[in-house]
């Protein structure tokens, strides 16, 4: 902070001394600023009957782990609208792929509240995982590391062992702590390798997956968690298991590292400054796609009729080929957005395995479920919110210092600030302040403790404020730039000044240091 106090060129004598107790004081506290309050693991906790429920929070309930994600977020919003609380349900998510703006429904209402219902938790630790998978009658475990064919191959290793511990860990917990109901989804990734490379159309049921031999490590950690929610399975421990096919939607990963068919296929079309876009492969494999909304009802339908049936699949039941993927994508490139596009298939990129079709017997006997969206539909909506996505601004609103104010002050931030401007809400104050509702809607709360050294930084800025005549160009004596971090105009206020500036500085110094650059920030 000191390379903001540096000399002005006109300043009175007597105030260099003062200047001097400011660096010092800055200077001795930088080290002790640089811990910051961490989010993870600060979700409400009410003892291990209840874990993360308040103790009046009316059944069913529901922990849905990675429920940020993809597939998470869209089962969170989904129960919503089903009229189930968002105290009913809680989100464990670590974020590594999740998204918080994931739980926001398209008119930029949440659909749970980020600071009573979300907890960013790493299923890996088992310590965690014990606390904290508790209190629930139903547990849908969406959570595990996957990606994108390039990635799951050179990652194979540590996607093994993070799934292989986000499952265990997630199904002891959710039976030592008795509870009733746990749905465990799988992928198709799980069948045998030699299914995936002959020659024709393999349309399989759900046993083909023994003997097991899957070409990568992925399917392998997936299979091996079926295998332990059976073993689970108990007459107080129901267990459901949904093997999904490949499933695509809004929200999906588009991320150029861990992205999927689908969303990588539009990502190009969409992005791309040439007049082609590149398809990884031939385009002559083929795969069962399944939109999202799909296997939100499978999911449900797999906790009212499907539980301790053994594994059921669902797709589909069609063979698309990456080909015919592209050529839609394409058609629906020119349609909406009047770009022309040439498709150039390059042979020397992986391009994945080849089906396999699910046969839906089992899910349409037991589950009475079949699938509904075409997939021209489903790829038209999926293109329409990544093109929304790319074109979104994601701001983030910091109050510091004191917060202040009620229900009233929370409806007016909310529909002036927040929801207009798919804003997110974070809250930076010390750790003496009493709790308000503001704590309680934020959606990141950091905090610090109340050092005993600020006080006198705060208290050289206001002698600096009030000995000087012209207190309202103070900014001049402590040589702080015009319009830094935003400033405070004047020193009306002079000890709040020095605290408010203290916490822009922080706010400044958490972003370029512990979570961004500050260069990738558009602005600040």
């Amino acid at each position: 902070m000191s390379h903001y106090f540096q000399t002005s060129e006109n300043y009175d004598e007597k105030f260099i001394n003062i200047r001097q107790d400011i660096v010092k004081g800055v200077q001795h506290s930088a080290p002790v600023q640089e811990k910051f309050g961490n989010y993870t693991n600060t979700c409400p906790y009410y003892g291990l009957q209840h874990g993360l429920f308040h103790p009046t929070v009316e059944h069913p309930r529901f922990i849905i782990t990675g429920g940020a994600g993809f597939i998470g977020s869209h089962l969170v919003k989904h129960l919503r609208k089903q009229q189930y609380k968002a105290t009913q349900i809680k989100v464990l998510d670590n974020l590594g792929r999740g998204r918080l703006h994931n739980l926001q429904f398209e008119n930029g209402s949440w659909a749970i509240s980020i600071a009573l219902n979300f907890c960013m938790l790493d299923l890996r630790n088992a310590d965690d995982a014990s606390k904290f998978v508790t209190g629930a009658d139903v547990v849908f475990h969406l959570a595990n590391v996957m990606a994108g064919v390039s990635y799951a191959f050179s990652h194979q290793l540590p996607v093994f062992q993070d799934n292989i511990l986000i499952n265990s860990n997630t199904i002891h917990a959710a039976k030592t702590n008795k509870i009733k109901n746990f749905i465990y989804v799988g992928t198709a990734c799980s069948f045998p390798k030699i299914l995936q490379h002959d020659a024709g159309i393999h349309s399989l049921n759900e046993n083909p997956t023994y003997p097991a031999k899957r070409e990568f490590w992925y399917g392998w950690s997936k299979l091996m968690g079926e295998y332990e929610a059976e073993l689970a399975k108990s007459n107080s421990f129901n267990v459901g298991i949904l093997r999904l096919h490949h499933v695509y939607g809004p929200y999906s990963d588009y991320n150029t590292v861990t992205e999927q068919t689908i969303p990588c296929l539009i990502r190009k079309a969409i992005d791309t400054n040439n007049d082609s876009f590149i398809v990884s492969g031939s385009g002559e494999h083929y795969q069962d796609i399944l939109y999202v909304d799909d296997v939100i009802d499978s999911l449900l339908s797999m906790l009212k009729r499907g539980m301790n049936k053994g594994v059921i699949q669902v797709g589909t039941g069609k063979a698309t080929t990456i080909k015919e993927l592209a050529y839609i994508v394409n058609q629906l490139i020119e349609s909406k957005f009047q770009k022309k596009r040439n498709i150039i298939f390059d042979n020397t990129q992986p391009q994945g395995d080849k089906g396999p079709i699910a046969i839906l017997d089992r899910a349409m006997n037991i589950l009475k479920w079949k699938p509904k969206v075409d997939i021209q539909e489903g790829i038209s909506t999926t293109m329409s919110w990544i093109a929304d996505n790319e074109r979104k601004q994601r701001i983030l609103v910091i109050t510091i210092g004191q917060i202040r104010g009620g229900e009233i002050a929370w409806k007016s931030l909310q529909k002036f600030l927040l929801q207009p401007f798919n804003a997110h809400l974070a809250i930076y104050v010390s750790n003496w302040q009493t709790r308000t509702l503001l704590h309680d809607m934020a959606h990141y709360i950091w905090t610090v403790p109340e050092y005993t050294d600020w006080g006198a930084v705060f208290e050289m800025i206001a002698k600096t404020c009030h000995v000087n005549s012209n207190i309202g160009k103070w900014r001049k004596y402590c040589k702080i730039p015009g319009q830094f971090m935003g400033g405070v105009a004047n020193c009306s206020h002079s000890g709040s000044a020095g605290i408010l500036f203290a916490f822009r500085w922080l706010v400044q110094q958490k972003f370029s240091n512990l979570i961004y650059s500050i260069n990738t920030i558009g602005s600040f």
